[in-house]
């Protein structure tokens, strides 16, 4: 009796530690593969000039996230696409200008391709402490130049525990080979600041 009484008691806390588990899940990778557009990714960008911060706002995104390992939530890949037509900054006679400096016809889009978490993020570190900031290197190309960046990243938990990740990341116009778009007596600032923000939902994409 005594040996099927520990049997018991065995079986017993081994369907209590299991029932845990099963309601106390440990996130051990991100929502991906995911695609990237204007439902999930936002890109602005805000530049001064001699009256005032001009802001500009982009649509048209598209790209892809992905984990190149399953086994390693730091193996982010990310391919990133913005049409240049798309560019807005409230100001046809700017907006042409920028695109007529940026050779739209030629160049019709900047892009970025990254890969791989370089601080370490990992989906259980941002659930234990609501955030985690991390920083992802690539390589951003506009008009025929392409350059290597690392953009910061702050990787946070929304309400619904879907992972948002956002930052900024300044340039200058001349290092890409792009002409002053300034226009007649309204200068801008020889530096652009980019700000981007993605949401990773939990329906991921299916592989395949």
């Amino acid at each position: 009796m005594k040996y099927f009484d520990r049997l018991l008691r065995v079986v017993f806390f081994s369907l209590l530690s299991s029932s845990w588990c099963f309601a106390e899940p440990v996130l051990s990778t991100w929502y991906l593969p995911q695609a990237l557009n204007d439902r999930n990714t936002s890109i602005r960008f805000e530049v001064d000039s001699t009256w005032h911060l001009v802001h500009g706002d982009t649509s048209g995104v598209t790209g892809k996230a992905i984990l190149k390992e399953e086994s390693d939530p730091t193996s982010v890949q990310v391919s990133l696409s913005l049409p240049v037509s798309k560019f807005d900054t409230n100001s046809s006679s700017r907006d042409e200008r920028m695109n007529e400096v940026m050779f739209s016809d030629k160049y019709p889009s900047v892009t970025f391709v990254g890969e791989k978490l370089q601080k370490g993020c990992t989906p259980a570190i941002v659930r234990r402490d609501k955030e985690c900031r991390d920083e992802l290197k690539g390589t951003l190309t506009l008009l025929a130049t392409t350059k290597e960046v690392v953009l910061p990243l702050l990787i946070k938990e929304s309400e619904n525990e879907e992972f948002v990740v956002e930052g900024s990341l300044s340039l200058r116009w001349a290092e890409y080979g792009i002409e002053d778009p300034s226009i007649f007596i309204a200068h801008l600032n020889p530096v652009v600041t980019v700000f981007f923000k993605t949401t990773l939902a939990h329906r991921a994409e299916k592989k395949g």
